[in-house]
């Protein structure tokens, strides 16, 4: 049994001062605030249960227990101030200072400005001979901000139990301490520096409304896992290194109108984001990374996006005897079996030279369609939500496609190598219990593409008339039903093809399906009175 007692507190005190003058309106605020999370957890473990009467560790035999204790803190003084002449023309500005107690003690706190302005154009005198047009307004910011997303205590160095054997015989094994990771007293926050540029544009009434954003992000002083010489004892250590750029932009069109009581609004929106290392340290060396998997690695290097795949290159089976005598091949690899490329051509296959950057979890757009229709009464809407243009890692098919026979295989079974006169589609390898040729290590083959369009809810409901509903004493009375991703169209053989990360080394190792939940569909009828 465990008993885990968790405490979060939280105080916040905050100074408001507000003033209007001449068309003048101001609006500040300087506060300081302060929390601390602990948690604290003892187990105990028994075994050997005569029976059911004692539901307790004192019904059977104890046989471990353990302890837990953590905490983090945080401290936070802020100030901000904003400011606008007759709804015109828009001016905030804000900072704040936090400490946080992950990070050593030589890059404790942070400071993070932020400045935003906006132009309502449409409050112009000169906009009044375009009554067309009904909102028009120009936007830009900046600003600072702050991650300290870690685990407790990775800036210190940290002991561990462990056992080891000293002396021969009875009793050689004997408890003691080492280190479990190397302190950084300079471990600190990761910032992202943004600039954002935004134009919102409504005509006819708001019947027709336009969103176009422009920004740019540069996350420096990134928290990665950085590899480090194994001569120290370990194999990596938390650091600030790096600086990633995200560039992008976002595009919202919608429509709102109302015909006779027939009520129609809609919108449809795109993003496209493009991210680009532009710093890992004092020597750019590139960052490989693994998912803990069978060569299943991830490259992070000096012009290309975060956490590439970086994998052998699957192009098809050797057919004949012939095309694997002609080809580059790993020794113990048979006709049948997978053909890699020779990614470095010097005719010779390799494990770590013959790996190739092969695409990236990243998509090349997001789009999303939202509408909802009302009449008499009748409601309907609806959300639609789309990725395009991305990559998986998909592992889960390491057993579920990998011609061994020890699982369930998926039906591409049916297409792989039989024999020479019999090969198939030429891209799935033979049957054997017993892998060669290095057919189960991570490959291209593993990778499937991304995309996918879902329908994640769509709601249908009818509200009574007003003069039914109060005969029987009631305000209101609608009656709903509503489904939660009802489908999804895509080519991943995966059972969700929106992946998290891999928990291993945070963003260096994204998009792995290693055996992701599917999701469920959901479909709920509701009744809504108002009395």
């Amino acid at each position: 049994c465990a008993l885990p007692i968790y405490l979060n507190w939280l105080i916040e005190n905050t100074l408001n001062y507000q003033k209007n003058f001449n068309g003048h309106n101001l609006n500040a605020i300087i506060g300081f605030t302060a929390q601390k999370d602990m948690m604290k957890k003892h187990s105990v473990q028994a075994t050997d249960f005569v029976n059911d009467l004692v539901q307790n560790v004192a019904g059977g035999i104890v046989s471990t227990g353990g302890a837990d204790s953590q905490a983090w803190a945080l401290a936070s003084f802020l100030a901000r101030a904003q400011y606008d002449y007759k709804g015109k023309y828009l001016l905030s500005a804000a900072i704040r200072s936090d400490g946080s107690s992950r990070f050593g003690k030589n890059n404790r706190w942070g400071y993070f400005p932020s400045v935003s302005v906006g132009w309502r154009i449409i409050s112009e005198d000169f906009m009044r001979n375009l009554p067309w047009v009904s909102n028009l307004k120009l936007r830009a910011s900046y600003g600072i901000s702050g991650n300290f997303s870690i685990g407790n205590y990775e800036h210190i160095a940290m002991l561990k139990y462990n056992q080891y054997v000293l002396g021969t015989g009875e009793g050689s094994l004997v408890s003691g301490l080492r280190p479990s990771q190397i302190s950084n007293d300079d471990l600190g926050w990761e910032k992202t520096r943004m600039y954002n540029v935004g134009l919102d544009i409504g005509l006819f009434d708001e019947r027709l409304t336009f969103e176009f954003d422009m920004y740019q992000s540069n996350t420096y002083d990134l928290l990665l896992d950085v590899p480090i010489p194994q001569i120290t004892g370990f194999s990596d250590m938390r650091k600030n290194i790096g600086e990633v750029r995200n560039r992008g932009v976002e595009f919202t069109i919608g429509t709102h109108h109302n015909w006779s009581g027939f009520r129609w609004d809609a919108s449809f929106n795109i993003a496209a984001n493009r991210n680009k290392v532009l710093k890992l340290g004092p020597e750019d060396a590139p960052i490989i990374t693994s998912a803990g998997v069978s060569h299943a690695y991830f490259k992070t290097e000096v012009g290309q996006p975060i956490g590439n795949y970086f994998l052998l290159v699957q192009d098809g089976v050797f057919k004949n005897q012939a095309e694997l005598d002609a080809y580059p091949h790993f020794s113990n690899a048979k006709v049948g079996d997978f053909k890699f490329v020779d990614v470095d051509g010097n005719g010779e296959m390799d494990l770590d030279d013959d790996r190739a950057i092969v695409g990236n979890y990243m998509p090349k757009f997001t789009y999303g369609f939202m509408s909802s229709f009302a009449y008499k009464g009748i409601d309907l809407s609806f959300n639609l939500q789309g990725v395009q243009g991305n990559k998986i890692l998909n592992l889960q098919r390491r057993y579920i496609a990998n011609m061994e026979g020890n699982v369930n295989s998926m039906v591409i079974a049916l297409d792989r190598f039989q024999s020479v006169e019999n090969p198939g589609n030429g891209q799935v390898n033979r049957a054997n219990r017993k892998s060669t040729g290095n057919n189960s290590r991570t490959s291209t083959w593993h990778l499937e593409d991304g995309s996918y369009l879902r329908m994640q809810n769509i709601t249908l409901g009818y509200t009574l008339p007003k003069n039914f509903v109060q005969k029987f004493g009631l305000t209101s009375l609608r009656l709903y039903f509503s489904g939660q991703n009802l489908f999804t169209i895509t080519n991943y053989s995966g059972y969700n093809p929106e992946v998290s990360n891999y928990n291993s080394n945070g963003s260096l190792t994204p998009g792995v399906d290693y055996g992701s939940y599917p999701l469920s569909k959901t479909y709920s009828f509701g009744l809504n009175v108002s009395f």
